[in-house]
């Protein structure tokens, strides 16, 4: 059976193999190391030994070795290569659970000096310690921090002064960072957020429950661009750890002190050794399987690939005969690779414009008329409008085949910067299309009214109303005796039929604003400011009280949404609409728009072309 996770795409190249790359995996030396040790671990080592030997100062004081590697680049950059981020990540989960279980401000101090200390602290410590070392390792740093840390390190500042305010957590001193590179000022250090105390409607929160659980849900959002970021200064920490030895500016070159320029040059005499032990199992295995057991390599495969021909515009079609040689630049022996055609085959003008995708995402839920049985309804209708993009619009994949969702998906393949989620693709813009020869329509001013008739079937719902069902107790209620109830289950009440008309009418005459994490990212690039954008997620914040875990009677009353759509109303009373980047960003606009066929495109006769909607029973 295939490997679906191995295929590989039609139009990559498919690599055919010599008798030299038919060896097995045992006979490679990288199969099963003597001494698997890397410079990294050989650094650590170092480091791990020298708190435990002591050393004598000239007045017989008795300290360790640890001062005589602690500014050296190579042993920082081994430090970080071998940070426990794994350990880490066990920790802050469980660190999580403690708090779930029972909120307290002990829970809120402990996650507060736990992103600090083993994320902030430490970055700020890595980017010192590198500072103008000339390695990339340096301006990768700089660049990390500023494009995707510096605001979640103030949204950090402003959780953790208001954790101290009113759950009298202790202080820490921010100052002691590196202002320019973390862009902070005064104001920074001294900001308190305040938006724990309100819910998603700005409406002021009394349980004292909520409240603590808002800030810990603040504080638990915030450490994950902060963990990523941990990985890949790792993982960019291990490619800079040969060129820190020798540095490629001379003037860096002596600036490792003698006593480490000689260990140095001893670890890497060393590595020649290792390598040399490391390659006995393969000889070993070499000799046995080739002399002993007399076993042959098998014949070579050829190289396979797929070519996609384009003829000239003045050409309708063109055979191209079997057999015919296709380059393919050059091997490492500068030797010319060609490929020959396996068929013949007749290319013409047929090509493929675009690739889009089309969604429709079907949730299944429980369904309570039967035992077992569930039933689908459909949650959103989502869409690419560029499938060959990461996010379906306009942002690159990473890597060099394009592999998107062929039947498309509700997520795309692009993962949001600072975070681990993916982004969603976009809500599919539904329409129709009306087409008649009375709407060709040359000159002067025409009144067009167009009357749809659509008959409403009052019993369309009977069978679905058994879905809905009253809310048990809410063991968020503060009166309440806390007890959990396993099956607390809600569905929302069918809209009668009756009642269809005046809420269609009253939703295609509302204008909307449409707010999505993207948006307030290239906001804040642009230089929205800190009290604009918790506004704007505030109304990314929905309740989600019905959601009962099993292990405790403390829900989360809260999820984070990706985007909203948002009434104008509300939307125009938390936010400044005169802002000139909120106004860039955040556009007012209605549910439906009309685009009347041109001669080459669509043509957008504007927003005053559609006034209301006018429906009669």
């Amino acid at each position: 059976m295939y490997d679906c996770n191995c295929l590989i795409h039609p139009f990559q190249n498919d690599p055919g193999t010599s008798q030299s790359q038919r060896v097995m995996d045992d006979l490679l030396s990288g199969a099963a190391k003597i001494d698997a040790r890397t410079l990294a671990d050989l650094l650590d080592y170092f480091t791990q030994m020298s708190r435990h030997i002591n050393f004598y100062d000239t007045k017989l004081s008795i300290s360790d070795w640890q001062p005589f590697f602690q500014k050296s680049i190579p042993f920082s950059l081994a430090s970080i290569i071998k940070i426990p981020s794994a350990e880490i990540e066990q920790n802050f989960t469980y660190y999580n659970s403690l708090f779930e279980k029972k909120p307290s401000s002990t829970g809120l101090q402990l996650h507060a000096y736990f992103i600090y200390y083993r994320f902030i602290k430490k970055i700020n410590s890595w980017y010192l310690s590198v500072k103008d070392s000339g390695l990339p390792i340096e301006s990768f740093l700089e660049i990390l921090i500023k494009d995707k840390l510096q605001q979640s390190l103030k949204f950090f500042i402003a959780y953790t002064n208001a954790a101290v305010k009113w759950y009298g957590i202790k202080k820490i001193d921010f100052s002691k960072l590196d202002m320019d590179v973390w862009n902070l000022q005064a104001a920074d250090l001294y900001a308190i957020d305040v938006s724990f105390q309100s819910d998603s409607n700005g409406n002021l929160i009394y349980s004292k429950f909520l409240r603590i659980n808002n800030l810990f849900q603040n504080f638990k959002t915030i450490s994950s661009p902060f963990f990523d970021s941990i990985k890949l200064i790792s993982a960019e920490a291990e490619n800079n750890l040969e060129p820190s030895l020798l540095p490629l500016k001379e003037e860096l070159q002596k600036n490792h002190p003698p006593h480490l320029g000689l260990l140095f040059a001893f670890l890497n005499i060393f590595r020649q050794l290792q390598d040399d032990l490391n390659g006995y199992t393969r000889k070993h295995l070499d000799f046995f399987y080739k002399d002993v057991l007399q076993i042959k390599s098998r014949d070579a495969i050829a190289d396979k690939t797929h070519v996609i021909f384009e003829i000239q515009k003045q050409i309708e079609k063109y055979l191209i005969k079997k057999g015919v040689l296709v380059k393919d630049g050059k091997d490492l022996n500068k030797q010319q690779i060609l490929f020959s055609l396996d068929d013949d085959i007749v290319v013409n003008k047929t090509e493929v414009a675009d690739v889009r995708t089309l969604f429709l995402n079907n949730e299944v839920i429980p369904d309570p008329r039967a035992n077992g049985q569930n039933v689908a309804l459909l949650e959103g209708v989502y869409m690419a409008a560029d499938a060959t993009k990461a996010d379906g619009i306009d942002k690159d994949f990473d890597t060099d085949v394009k592999n998107f969702y062929t039947l498309g998906n509700k997520e795309s393949k692009y993962i949001l910067p600072g975070t681990n989620v993916y982004k969603p693709y976009s809500n599919a813009r539904l329409g129709f299309i009306l087409a008649s020869p009375v709407l060709l329509l040359n000159e002067g001013t025409r009144t067009v009214t167009i009357t749809l008739n659509c008959s409403l079937d009052e019993k369309i719902c009977e069978e679905l109303l058994s879905l809905t069902n009253p809310v048990s107790t809410n063991c968020c209620d503060e009166n309440s005796s806390g007890q959990i109830n396993d099956t607390i289950l809600s569905y929302p009440d069918f809209l009668p039929v009756s009642e269809i008309y005046s809420n269609i009418v009253t939703a295609l005459n509302t204008e909307y604003y449409y707010i999505s994490e993207t948006l307030i990212a290239e906001g804040i690039k642009k230089g929205l400011d800190s009290k604009t954008v918790l506004s704007l997620r505030k109304f990314l914040t929905t309740s989600n009280a019905n959601v009962i875990p099993k292990a405790y009677c403390y829900c989360p009353s809260e999820t984070k949404k990706f985007d909203a759509v948002v009434l104008s109303s509300d939307f125009e009373n938390e936010i400044d609409i005169s802002s000139e980047i909120v106004s860039i960003f955040f556009k007012k606009r209605k549910p439906f728009q009309i685009l009347f066929s041109g001669e080459k495109d669509w043509v957008d006769p504007g927003s005053d072309a559609l006034t209301s909607f006018d429906f009669v029973p």
